[in-house]
């Protein structure tokens, strides 16, 4: 019997596949009403919801796998596609400012692919931006080196990175308002757990990584191996063409779009169509929950991209430990265990409802309403965690004793190991159950995209894709790894209270 009930799960799970490939399947149902997590009696989600929702992520495990695999090989690709007369920590920096750059333009993918998302469907944002994704990630895997074509070579470079940018500026986004929009009221910060979760396509790229660097050996991947992820990410990209190819359109926005035509009269001028657009409906009506996300969004980025990317990458820079690569498979996979874990808590636990009033005034000072309480105690502890595993990373203390090395601030393995496991179980506390927050304090659904894809991608750019450039700046300074460890900290403390400003944004009117 046990086998049975395998057989048909297994039987119903690829009949869902073949259904999303067929164009069988009809409209994602559900409500998306902004009430709290744990607000309705808890129920299985059907099995063809969670398949939609994983679809609908595989394009997100590109991005942060693209992403990852630049950061991981930024010393290989540094020394391709910059004069060779640099040294190694400038080509370093120049490399992490292209992965900046791209962030930067982040907002305007957002603005795109929002407005296609709210205006012709989320499905049909999806499937563009994986398109957009997947033709840059070959391109780059291809590039001719400095050597070979001279200053062209890191023009074309910023120049993919900038189409990828652009793609993934509507990736997470979409992502994020389809799968909410798609889960129960009892399942819908796991749903967006889980396409945070996809980060552990940064988990791939650091298995490739090792993978080729046991196989190449580090001379072949310096020269030429570098090349074999982003071919690989193409591959991962065509795939996820395929599975979103006849997406369907959810009932949330099918509502939304019905409600819109029939409510609103028919308007002629450039003034009245700009008036129209979801974004300046935004701005004028959700202006307070999109500075809300952009103040909650940028610690989950500086987390992942300081823990993640920098991490990994100078410390084989520095050959501060051997086994980096690793190191950085163990803890993505802890990571993406513990945000879904924080996800399925936050919808079985209660929101945070605190709030503070200026004295005299009567208005609050700081309100945490509504966020799950999980998310707020991460951030905290990523906080607190972050300045003593930064100081680790101080490559001043690479000739100093072993029997000194404590007193400097730099922690051996057996030390600097633990540290990092309780800073990434933090971060994914944090980040976990906040992506469900970040959709549902959007209440307008015929905008929702459009907003997401604002407010998070500005935090992302303020923050998340500068974090690899600041940190690899500091530690070549005298203020050193602890001045990286800063960067969290600063990063961490707005989070929790500005995260939910409408106090903020009543202080303002």
């Amino acid at each position: 019997m046990q086998r049975l009930s395998v057989v048909l799960h297994t039987a119903v799970a690829w009949q869902t596949v073949n259904e999303l490939a067929c164009g069988e399947s009809g409209i994602v149902h559900a409500t998306t009403s902004s009430s709290e997590f744990n607000s309705t009696p808890y129920t299985l989600m059907p099995t063809t919801t969670v398949v939609r929702v994983l679809v609908a992520a595989a394009g997100n495990f590109l991005e942060w796998y693209d992403f990852a695999v630049y950061g991981i090989f930024a010393s290989d690709i540094g020394n391709a596609f910059f004069p060779p007369e640099d040294s190694p920590t400038t080509a370093l920096i120049k490399t992490y400012s292209i992965f900046a750059g791209a962030f930067f333009i982040r907002p305007l993918g957002g603005i795109f692919f929002g407005h296609i998302g709210d205006t012709l469907g989320r499905e049909v944002a999806l499937l563009f931006t994986i398109m957009l994704m997947a033709t840059p990630t070959l391109v780059i895997g291809l590039l001719p080196t400095y050597t070979e074509i001279g200053i062209a070579s890191p023009l074309l470079l910023a120049l993919m990175r900038m189409l990828q940018g652009l793609a993934a500026g509507g990736e997470l986004p979409g992502a994020l308002v389809y799968a909410v929009e798609s889960a129960g009221p009892r399942h819908r910060a796991m749903m967006g757990a889980l396409c945070q979760a996809t980060g552990v396509g940064s988990l791939l790229a650091s298995l490739v990584a090792a993978i080729l660097h046991w196989i190449l050996g580090d001379t072949a991947v310096r020269e030429w191996g570098w090349r074999v992820p982003f071919v690989l990410g193409a591959g991962i990209a065509v795939v996820a063409c395929f599975l979103r190819r006849n997406f369907k359109p959810t009932a949330p926005f099918l509502e939304a779009k019905a409600a819109a035509a029939a409510s609103t009269p028919r308007r002629v001028g450039c003034c009245a169509w700009l008036a129209s657009l979801p974004l300046a409906k935004t701005m004028r009506s959700s202006w307070r929950s999109v500075l809300r996300i952009v103040c909650a969004s940028p610690l989950g980025m500086v987390g992942f991209y300081g823990f993640f990317v920098f991490i990994p990458s100078w410390l084989r820079h520095t050959r501060l430990f051997d086994a980096a690569f690793a190191l950085n498979v163990a803890v993505m996979l802890l990571w993406a265990c513990v945000v879904v874990g924080g996800g399925m808590l936050a919808d079985r636990t209660p929101p945070t409802r605190c709030c503070t009033r200026c004295s005299g005034s009567g208005r609050p000072c700081l309100a945490l309403h509504g966020i799950p309480l999980v998310s707020v105690l991460g951030a905290l502890a990523v906080a607190v965690i972050a300045p003593f595993l930064f100081i680790a990373l101080n490559a001043e203390c690479q000739s100093v004793d072993s029997a000194e090395l404590l007193c400097v601030g730099y922690y051996p393995p057996e030390v600097f190991i633990p540290i990092l496991c309780l800073g990434v179980i933090a971060h994914g506390c944090h980040v976990g159950p906040l992506q469900a927050w970040f959709v549902l304090s959007l209440k307008q659904t015929g905008s929702r995209y459009s907003s997401l894809g604002v407010a998070y991608n500005v935090g992302a750019a303020l923050l998340g894709g500068t974090t690899p450039l600041i940190n690899t700046a500091l530690t070549a300074t005298s203020v050193g790894a602890a001045g990286a460890g800063g960067v969290e900290v600063v990063d961490a403390f707005p989070d929790p209270s500005a995260i939910s400003a409408h106090t903020f944004s009543d202080v303002l009117t």
